[in-house]
């Protein structure tokens, strides 16, 4: 089996920064045993208690939940795990709006709540968010909006980055068309 390894006890203001590649395993037992066990039966995880800032060699646990099945070997059997301080900011929300005004409609001004958010992740990784944004589809819409909006942290280029925890992660979008004069 290959096994997602998890990184449990991550000190108060650190972030593990590396990737934790998954492991494989080897398992013994009775083989009806063995024909029925599946990923989920197994548990992957570093325990990163007491670690401080930097880059250490640290051994990946993995625990059988079925008593009948045993683990014989993990591969690979340790990880470097680099961990570094959280970054936190906060920045406004801005509304990305990718389609056009239905016609015959003027879009009303969007309203946000809550109208800035924050974010947090690794210094690299913050300095890249240039905005975070809310995008939203209003194809045809010619009634009022009122809808959660999942954001999303971007680069000046507008794209977008991963590993960056927004909070809240959504925000409500409330905007309102009205008709255009003929």
């Amino acid at each position: 089996f290959s096994l997602s390894v998890e990184a449990n006890n991550v000190p108060a203001e650190l972030l593990v920064s590396s990737r934790i590649p998954p492991v494989a395993i080897t398992i013994a037992g009775r083989e009806a045993d063995l024909q029925e066990g599946s990923v989920e039966d197994f548990v992957a995880h570093v325990d990163l208690v007491g670690f401080d800032v930097g880059a250490r060699e640290v051994p990946i646990v993995v625990r059988s939940l079925d008593d009948d099945i045993s683990v014989r070997a993990v591969a690979p059997s340790t990880v470097e795990v680099v961990l570094e301080p959280v970054v936190w900011r906060a920045l406004p929300i801005t509304v990305v709006i990718a389609d056009p005004e239905p016609i015959g409609f003027a879009r009303g001004e969007p309203m946000l709540s809550p109208e800035t958010v924050t974010i947090s992740g690794t210094a690299n990784l913050i300095d890249l968010v240039d905005q975070v944004g809310a995008p939203v589809d209003l194809s045809g819409t010619t009634v009022d909006v009122d809808r959660p909006v999942t954001l999303q942290a971007r680069t000046n280029t507008g794209a977008a980055i991963s590993n960056i925890r927004i909070a809240p992660p959504t925000c409500l979008l409330y905007t309102s068309p009205s008709p255009r004069d003929a």
